[in-house]
């Protein structure tokens, strides 16, 4: 080893300078740099893991943006070069030959959606050019030291397969890179290669860097750590010959092989090694190779830069004023900042970590701290310089999926910036990272700002707090309605069997001297129900006093989309969901829209009546849940053309023989409500209201009940609250389907988000939450 890191092996007068790496790894990055800033070691060709047209595109690229010789210049991120992907593995060919034949249809005119799933095949190939990875470090250094680059790889392949593998923690080699190296190296050899790619890959590189040891006397090779011990075998094999021809990476690459892609922040934080805040004081301490040769290397220590972070984090989160808009300061929590440094400690030791990575991080905090102080760790650890598609007006974008689009682990290439873009689809990242997100989280601040750009504001959803209160009174509503039900008992013999003999009370009475016969029998009892029964929805709630009819109908819905994702089985879902219904109602209400607040972030209706067709859960998840323990029974479903006046009219047409219009809006919320649930709806009314008879009488036809609760029963500052339905703009948590509203909600309310959830029984409360096998 000519350094700690780098190994030097000799194949005649040549000498190959050796950096296995770890993808997207700071440490391996500085060795790159390390080398070509030394005079004395510095090579005189650099060959890289990317295809020749690959790396043409990026060096072109990387001169087009100002990296040369003569001056420094940062290297702007995240940016990086698609290529359209035309191979498949062998081992499915027999598969796409079915599928062919079974749909009439060519590969091509196939979904992306279904070749992935039924090949595992991603028709585009994304290289992320992180300047954290030691293949970009090693391209960028070619060229500020001019010196000649070649890119060794296939340029096209199949998409890789790895199994998984415990490796030691990359985080320790930024400190010994040589004992790391000589540890990682045979066991990422033994881990596994994949047997249908790998082969052909490694081959094709050892015949080309033979024929490129044969040109240059020093050749630096960078490329992944699980290819070095195959490679050098074939270095070593005599059998294996030259490479015809290497390609100079010169000359500009063909205009349709590669495109110029910007990718945005909520994925690109992914590959930049622990953190983005991390990945920038390393860009912000790297040395030019030419201009900065000989200076010391400053190695930067994760663990105490993340201790910095923290800090700074909670500084910064509990120095702003408090939600209430009064100026004063936040109270100082530091139990719950110990408790999310103890269980970021303890989730690093399970994972074997000497440093966690972003998805710990993220994961800890979301266990531990409140939504504001995640919101702000987020904030202070993702902070990095992002580019943006202004500043490279002719690239694509590549962002992840939004909620809206329904499409987990899927990604959109999107024409212009990040808002616009056609059907989600699958992309094969070549290298992957370590950790790359199955979901998009969009409670995350970089996922809100690709929802907002997405969405121009993301989703509108009910205000957590109103929610909460509806949900807590629908359920005391039921709890004090009085159903009926049969009890057993216990009738003298009067001509009539009924339910046979009572045996124990007939030996009872002669026991006692009376020669009498008891059957049994049973008789209907009135009951309270308890706060949990789903029988008791849907709940209709008159709040206005007023025969006039509202100005505004709106229904409240969950898109099918949304709850699919979240179903046990799915396919009996899209069964029982259908396309053209693409939402299910929770509930719907009428009144009067008010003008909105926050420029657009709050609204809010003055509502005169709804239909609480079931409890108003905060997650998508428990929703689901909801509509596969009650079999959809509760919940009506409308297309995305239908209003909320169509909806409630369609609904009390089904129960009706006369026209719903002709009724008053009271009435039609009750024949709406009627047409759905089970054999019963809660009522609760102003004193002295009375069903229309045809609605009454259509109900007692098809054996349903009315189950009246006077309004005056409740709390009046709970239903003027509930009158007052409240709307902010949020964004979706894929995890569970959780909303998180935009940062000035709580100040916009001026009340907390967990507001009124104590009045919400705990079994509603922990419904559904518990995550079932698949």
């Amino acid at each position: 080893m000519t350094c700690d890191g780098i190994i030097e092996s000799r194949f005649g007068p040549a000498t190959l300078l050796g950096i296995p790496a770890v993808h997207f790894r700071v440490a391996f990055a500085a060795l790159v740099n390390q080398l070509c800033a030394d005079p004395d070691q510095r090579p005189d060709a650099i060959a890289v893991e990317l295809g020749p047209r690959t790396a043409a595109a990026a060096r072109r690229w990387f001169t087009e943006l100002g990296i040369d010789p003569g001056r420094r210049t940062r290297l702007p991120y995240p940016l990086a070069l698609t290529r359209r992907n035309h191979l498949l593995r062998p081992s499915v060919r027999s598969r796409a030959l079915e599928l062919q034949r079974d749909t009439g249809r060519t590969l091509e005119e196939l979904p992306p959606r279904l070749l992935h799933e039924e090949l595992g095949f991603a028709a585009t190939q994304v290289a992320i050019l992180s300047p954290t990875d030691s293949i970009v470090e090693a391209v960028r250094c070619a060229v500020e030291l001019d010196v000649p680059l070649y890119g060794v790889d296939l340029d096209e392949m199949a998409d890789s397969r790895y199994p998984c593998a415990v490796l030691p923690d990359p985080g320790e080699a930024i400190r010994t890179p040589g004992d790391y190296l000589r540890e990682i190296i045979p066991l990422a050899a033994g881990s596994g290669a994949d047997p249908e790619v790998d082969p052909r890959r490694e081959y094709v590189m050892a015949a080309r860097l033979k024929t490129l040891l044969a040109r240059h006397q020093r050749l630096l090779f960078t490329g992944g750590v699980g290819h070095w011990a195959r490679i050098l075998r074939l270095l070593a094999d005599e059998g294996v010959p030259n490479a015809v021809a290497v390609e100079l990476v010169t000359a500009d690459p063909p205009s349709d092989s590669t495109e110029r892609t910007v990718v945005h922040p909520s994925l690109a934080r992914h590959f930049l090694d622990t953190a983005p805040a991390l990945a920038d004081l390393v860009e912000r301490r790297r040395r030019h190779p030419l201009l900065d040769a000989g200076e010391p290397y400053r190695p930067v220590d994760a663990r105490m830069l993340l201790q910095i972070l923290f800090r700074r984090a909670y500084r910064n989160h509990y120095r702003r004023p408090s939600a209430g808009g009064s100026g004063s300061v936040k109270p100082v929590d530091w139990s719950a900042c110990r408790a999310f440094e103890r269980t970021l400690h303890a989730r690093s030791l399970l994972d074997m970590r000497s440093v966690p990575n972003l998805s710990l991080i993220e994961a800890s905090a979301r266990a531990t701290l409140p939504p504001a102080l995640r919101r702000t760790v987020s904030e202070v650890v993702n902070a990095y310089p992002w580019a943006t598609p202004e500043q490279f007006p002719e690239c694509v974008g590549l962002r992840s999926t939004v909620a809206a689009e329904g499409s987990s682990g899927q990604y959109v290439l999107c024409p212009n910036g990040w808002k616009d873009g056609g059907s989600p689809q699958p992309v094969a990242f070549h290298p992957l990272p370590e950790n790359l997100p199955r979901a998009h989280d969009e409670s995350a601040p970089s996922g809100r700002e690709l929802a907002e750009d997405v969405l121009h504001r993301g989703h509108r959803f009910s205000w957590r707090p109103w929610e909460s209160l509806v949900t807590a009174l629908c359920c005391s509503a039921i709890g004090k309605t009085r159903g009926t039900a049969r009890s057993r008992c216990a009738e003298r013999f009067a001509g009539q069997l009924l339910e046979g003999v009572d045996i124990r009370r007939t030996l009872r009475a002669h026991a006692s001297g009376q020669e009498e016969i008891w059957v049994r029998s049973s008789r209907p009892t009135r009951h309270e129900l308890p706060v949990n029964s789903p029988d008791g929805f849907p709940v209709v709630w008159i709040l206005g006093d007023d025969d006039a009819d509202p100005c505004e109908w709106h229904a409240f819905f969950e898109p099918v989309a949304w709850l699919e994702a979240y179903a046990n089985d799915r396919q009996e879902f899209r069964l029982r969901y259908p396309e053209q219904y693409a939402r299910v109602v929770n509930f719907a209400a009428c009144g009067e829209e008010r003008s909105e607040r926050g420029n657009g972030a709050m609204g809010s209706m003055d509502c005169t009546g709804m239909i609480v067709f079931a409890p108003v859960f905060p997650t998508t998840r428990q929703s689901c849940r909801w509509l596969e323990a009650t079999g959809g029974r509760n919940n009506p479903l409308m297309s995305a053309s239908d209003t909320g006046d169509q909806l409630v009219l369609r609904l009390a047409g089904t129960l009706l023989d006369d026209d719903p219009k002709q009724l008053c809006w009271q009435d039609r919320l009750v024949a709406g409500a009627l047409a759905l649930g089970g054999k019963a709806v809660t009522l609760v009314a102003p004193h002295g209201f009375q069903v229309a008879e045809c609605v009454r009488l259509a109900a007692a036809s098809r054996g349903k009940t009315i189950r009246r609760v006077d309004r005056s029963v409740f709390d009046r500052s709970h239903i003027d609250r509930i009158r007052r339905l409240t709307s902010m703009s949020g964004w979706l948590d894929k995890r569970d389907g959780e909303a998180f509203y935009t940062a000035d909600a709580e100040q916009l309310a001026g009340e907390s988000v967990e507001h009124f959830r104590e009045l919400v029984p705990s079994f509603w409360r922990s419904f559904g939450l518990a995550r079932s096998s698949r």
